[in-house]
């Protein structure tokens, strides 16, 4: 399972800040003449806008985690029936 996440989630991942990226190089590059200067900087803006929405999930999945997650060890009832693992 976790495995299967990991490949879906990489993969919307990376489609979803292409999306971004290319949606902010082309909103960059509208009315302006194409030059080497002015598709370096549009480059460069839709790399920032990418990597700032990384970052922001990456936070927002670390507030997550560290709410959700719980800490110390866990109760276990000692009058409980062992049980054997599969």
């Amino acid at each position: 399972m976790i495995n299967t996440v990991q490949q879906i989630g990489g993969s919307i991942g990376t489609a979803v800040l292409s999306s971004m990226f290319a949606s902010a190089v082309a909103s960059h590059l509208e009315d302006k003449a194409p030059s080497p200067e002015v598709i370096g900087q549009a480059t460069l803006d839709g790399y920032h806008i990418a990597f700032w929405i990384g970052a922001a999930l990456f936070a927002g999945g670390a507030v997550i985690s560290a709410l959700v997650f719980r800490s110390g060890p866990v109760e276990v009832d000692p009058d409980a029936e062992p049980v054997i693992a599969h």
